[in-house]
């Protein structure tokens, strides 16, 4: 059987990182000119916000935003595009779930109904040692060590069970990363490849 999906949540979260999900309530406080608490999770970190200028000294200022490598929302129409549903899911039903960036479950037209999911974030700068963190965490999960293959800027896989895979791969055109569990009987180096050569989506 398939792993769940609890697995991909994890290399998407190891993605994510500093860019999880941006935090409102700070924003507001910077856009007020108050200096801003010290994030204690990476979620808060990616939403933080620079302290006022001149507010230490009890100076006047605008908050000053830091680059926090927020995630662009895509769709399964931009994560999946035709040519890649057709060519390694054809037939297979597939439906957005939110993880926070993009994400698409898939129950394939085999005989076993096999399930997949596939995730992509593309940064608006990606956060230093990302990269290295999401291949440290697929590293968790792998039955045996993570295989590097020739797709994109950097790009391994490994099983998770008797009849999956996990990858995570990262362009190496633009600043987007994908992760995906697919059944072994989808050829995954290949999808790494076409699905990373999608990338940057229009």
């Amino acid at each position: 059987m398939m792993t769940d999906m609890k697995q991909l949540l994890a290399v998407s979260i190891a993605l994510c990182g500093l860019a999880a999900c941006s935090n409102k309530k700070d924003r507001e406080t910077a856009a007020q000119g108050s200096t801003p608490h010290v994030p204690t999770t990476t979620k808060q970190l990616a939403a933080e916000v620079g302290p006022t200028p001149g507010s230490a000294a009890g100076g006047s200022g605008s908050a000053a935003p830091v680059n926090t490598g927020t995630v662009q929302k895509l769709g399964c129409d931009k994560i999946l595009p035709e040519a890649v549903r057709a060519k390694y899911f054809k037939g297979a039903t597939i439906e957005a779930a939110d993880m926070g960036s993009g994400s698409c479950k898939l129950t394939l037209a085999d005989k076993e109904k096999s399930a997949a999911s596939v995730t992509a974030m593309c940064w608006d700068g990606v956060p230093e040692g990302m990269l290295e963190s999401s291949f440290k965490k697929l590293e968790t999960l792998a039955l045996t060590p993570p295989k590097e293959i020739t797709a994109g800027k950097a790009t391994r896989y490994t099983p998770t069970s008797a009849t999956a895979n996990m990858l995570v791969a990262w362009d190496d055109d633009s600043p987007c990363s994908i992760s995906a569990e697919l059944p072994k009987s989808v050829d995954i180096e290949a999808f790494a490849k076409d699905a990373l050569a999608t990338f940057p989506v229009p």
